[in-house]
């Protein structure tokens, strides 16, 4: 009761009253549990429905066999050490949406946190009614094919698809976005051929093929100024070190264009190890922004594993041990957390809270130290440790799922590993609980990161 301010003030700030001074008889471990539920700070509440379950299964006296266990995930990190680019990228954003556009570069080392930086850009432009299109580059092992690269414009495939929702909905708007650019790009993007009336377009005269090129890549920046300019665009390109020749031209000739007086930012990841002269032509340009992600530092290192394990404080040896092992790398920093979980030096109890297993001589490797946890030499080796205790379903299905892609079809996968929906079930909760894979966009489902 009260008036509006009053409550809203006491509903952040004072304590819920126990159910059990409304009725006595509230078991004492139930009300434990709605009081947990009730906690100001997030990270202070059950974090996930299997802990909630597990508790409600003790309160009710369920046999220990049928109760379930509490899982142990990490929570996701806030972004930690990355407050100045973030705050930079988003500065751009606002740029472009005042008319003010252009191209910022993110690079850095595989893992240092590139893909999340964007996304938390992405995010915020989206909440300021920015239009947010997004691709990543597919990835090829370049030590083994050097030379193959996907199709022409394939990180513009949500671009294209976009466009082709835009003309169906709204017919004029493919005079407005494409006009005599249809006919081209349709044949780069065969969902534009039935949103253009390509039979009342003039066909394409025969030029040669540089002639042909140009053609297409004016197609392109022009198409995606037109589509600006009805709404401001932030088109998120990741991975552009596996970009096809068209692409990088494309980049580049949006870098030659003049982007002032156009709502457009286009934001690019690249890692710093596998850069090309592509890349490192297009990062020179005058027009073009790099940022730059280096390693985060100790005290972001503690705050990043503070808040994936939900601590109030991270004890020190368990900082220095982190910070150590992962170099500052964010990736590292989970899989050190992932390790030290599977070799039992982490631990989650029944109420779903971490508890370290540290002894006091912790930093001499002794038994169930974090000694105990195994150093890899590689980000491969650490990756091969998390996969290498999966089930035979979720093993077959994992295996089959790299084939797809970095993301892919859950049907399709299903059907390719012949396994029973209750089988196939099982096997993404296997994967999805040891953090391999994850909800893509639509229906589809994504690995992680694209290492694994």
């Amino acid at each position: 009761a009260g008036a509006v301010l009053a409550i809203a003030w006491r509903q952040v700030n004072d304590p819920p009253t126990p159910p059990s001074a409304l009725a006595p008889d509230v078991p004492a471990a139930l009300e434990a549990l709605c009081l947990r539920l009730l906690q100001k700070r997030p990270q202070d509440r059950p974090g996930y429905a299997d802990t909630v379950a597990a508790a409600l299964a003790r309160h009710l006296e369920l046999p220990a066999a049928t109760r379930p266990s509490a899982p142990a995930f990490l929570y996701r990190p806030q972004l930690f050490g990355r407050r100045a680019t973030l705050a930079r990228a988003a500065e751009r954003v606002r740029d472009a949406k005042a008319g003010r556009g252009g191209i910022v570069l993110v690079t850095g080392k595989g893992g240092v946190g590139k893909t999340r930086l964007v996304v938390e850009a992405a995010a915020a432009a989206s909440a300021h009614n920015v239009q947010v299109l997004s691709g990543a580059c597919m990835g090829v092992d370049a030590r083994r094919e050097a030379d193959v690269r996907a199709g022409p414009f394939h990180p513009l495939a949500a671009l294209f698809t976009t466009l082709a929702d835009a003309c169906r909905a709204e017919p004029a708007m493919a005079e407005r976005l494409l006009g005599v650019r249809g006919r081209v790009l349709a044949e780069y993007a065969p969902e534009l051929a039935d949103t253009v009336a390509l039979a009342h377009l003039p066909p394409l005269p025969a030029l040669s093929p540089r002639a042909a090129r140009d053609r297409a890549l004016d197609a392109v920046r022009d198409t995606v100024l037109a589509l600006a300019a009805v709404d401001p665009l932030l088109l998120v390109l990741d991975d552009l070190q596996w970009a096809d020749e068209l692409t990088m031209e494309f980049l580049a000739r949006l870098a030659d264009a003049d982007l002032e007086g156009h709502r457009l930012l286009v934001l690019g990841t690249w890692r710093s190890e596998e850069t090309t002269a592509a890349l490192d032509a297009l990062a020179s340009q005058p027009a073009v922004e790099t940022l730059r992600l280096t390693r985060l530092d100790r005290r972001a290192v503690s705050d990043m594993v503070r808040d994936m394990l939900a601590l109030d404080e991270v004890p020190d040896a368990l900082a220095s041990f982190v910070y150590e092992r992962s170099d500052g790398n964010p990736f590292f920093v989970a899989e050190y957390l992932r390790s030290a979980a599977t070799e039992a030096v982490l631990t989650r109890d029944e109420d779903g809270r971490w508890r370290i297993q540290l002894p006091a001589d912790a930093g001499d490797g002794g038994p169930g130290g974090l000694g105990a946890v195994p150093q890899p030499r590689s980000i491969g080796e650490l990756l091969r440790r998390r996969v290498a205790g999966l089930g035979d379903g979720a093993a077959r299905a994992l295996r089959l799922a790299a084939v797809l892609g970095r993301e892919f079809d859950g049907e399709a996968l299903a059907a390719t590993a012949d396994l029973d929906e209750a089988q196939c079930l099982g096997a993404l909760q296997e994967l999805s609980a040891r953090e391999i894979i994850e909800e893509g966009r639509g229906d589809r489902l994504r690995f992680v990161h694209d290492r694994l």
